[in-house]
């Protein structure tokens, strides 16, 4: 090795930091006993599970360390890797390959040894870096561990922010349902007592009649608006925690059927109740929109002069509510497509009235989050029978 060759050597093995604390003469000594390795694009120089027994350094080009999925470094001149292989011939624990077509310098483990055995000093000066790279380490493990601190501190925080802003989408969504529960019923009868107006207007006042309709068109919006807004909010109350109260079904009906009334004697139909004190524990909200649902549509589908039949009693441990009209009742293919969401049956209201395919998949829904049962009994011709129970409790 000319004396060009032997300085281009050290200048490059000087830089290395486990060398930086070597004086010159030992430098030279190592430049002498590293090997040249030439080292191919995309070749792989060392593998996983290899027995370690050299250090590399770079001297042109670049190599990738990885385990053959992810890359965890690219090094480049100057660099080295394998270091602690001098020491501790443990296995390989990273694969490397070229990057770019690469030249390296290879130091064995024997001829490491042999330095030290020849030059105390040697030890020392190596002892030196490691302590350093140790003292690095120590402070990087301390700067992690307050990192982690931090992180955890921030995802608590994060954690506790999503908690709150959960608890108030479920308050905004509960308050939005019971505000448009409670325009609809008292707007269905305001609606049924206009159209009777609008009747006696026709014949005493018909400058009027003008007003009366207009008037009734707005009740009809605001009404289908409420709705519209009960019937998105639907998939978003099903996950919205329960909030169940002890309820009287018997009281509930019965005032059900009196908010419906009006617009059961549009069409003639009477709604009969037998009931008695049977209580359950349900979300009030969830539970008036089920049994709502029940009697409209046996209004709706009801032909003029019908009556429909309501009873409320407790058997056997559960609160039963049946509701039974004399409708048109259901087709097997009207039974398999009921429970669906935004299904038409072959059946249609007979006074006109407005159904938008939601109402039956949104009570079955709530039936179940609240443990219960929904049962139809119906022939075609024969009108419908629907049985809900839930687990009855105390008052």
């Amino acid at each position: 090795m000319d004396n060009l060759e032997l300085a281009a050597r050290v200048r490059i093995l000087r830089d290395v930091d486990i060398f930086s604390e070597l004086r010159r003469p030992l430098l030279e000594e190592i430049a002498q006993k590293v090997e040249r390795v030439d080292l191919k694009e995309g070749e792989t120089l060392l593998k996983i599970g290899d027995q370690a027994h050299a250090m590399y350094v770079i001297n042109e080009g670049h190599v990738t360390v990885h385990d053959g999925k992810y890359e965890f470094a690219k090094l480049g001149k100057g660099e080295c890797f394998g270091e602690y292989a001098l020491i501790d011939p443990e296995v390989r624990n990273a694969s490397v390959s070229g990057a770019t077509n690469a030249k390296l310098f290879k130091l064995k483990q024997a001829d490491f040894y042999d330095l030290v055995d020849e030059n105390p000093g040697f030890v020392n000066a190596v002892l030196v870096v490691l302590i350093r790279r140790l003292r690095k380490v120590d402070k990087l493990q301390k700067s992690l561990a307050e990192s982690y601190v931090k992180i955890s501190n921030q995802k608590d925080k994060i954690e506790r922010q999503n908690l709150e802003l959960s608890n108030l989408n479920e308050e905004k969504n509960h308050l939005i349902s019971v505000i448009a529960h409670d325009i609809r019923n008292p707007l269905a009868s305001s609606i049924s007592i206009a159209e009777t107006l609008q009747t006696e207007i026709k014949t005493q006042h018909p400058e009027y009649l003008e007003h009366t309709g207009a008037l009734i068109r707005t009740m009809w919006r605001i009404n289908d608006l409420a709705t519209k807004i009960l019937e998105v909010k639907s998939e978003e109350q099903s996950r919205i925690k329960q909030q169940p109260i002890t309820i009287n079904l018997g009281d509930l009906l019965d005032n059900i059927r009196q908010d419906y009334s009006q617009m059961a004697k549009k069409k003639d139909i009477s709604i009969e109740i037998d009931h008695n004190d049977t209580y359950a524990e349900l979300d009030s909200i969830h539970a008036s929109q089920i049994f709502e649902n029940l009697v409209s549509n046996a209004i709706k589908f009801s032909p003029h002069g019908k009556r429909i039949f309501i009873n409320v009693h407790d058997t056997a441990g559960k609160a039963i509510v049946e509701i039974r009209d004399q409708g048109p009742g259901f087709s097997d293919s009207d039974k398999d497509k009921l429970y669906k969401k935004f299904q038409r049956l072959s059946a249609l209201p007979t006074g006109g009235e407005n159904s938008l395919g939601l109402g039956m998949s949104i009570t079955k829904n709530y039936v179940e989050q609240m443990k219960g049962e929904i049962e139809l009994q119906s022939k075609p011709g024969r009108g419908a029978h629907f049985i809900v129970s839930f687990a009855s409790t105390l008052p």
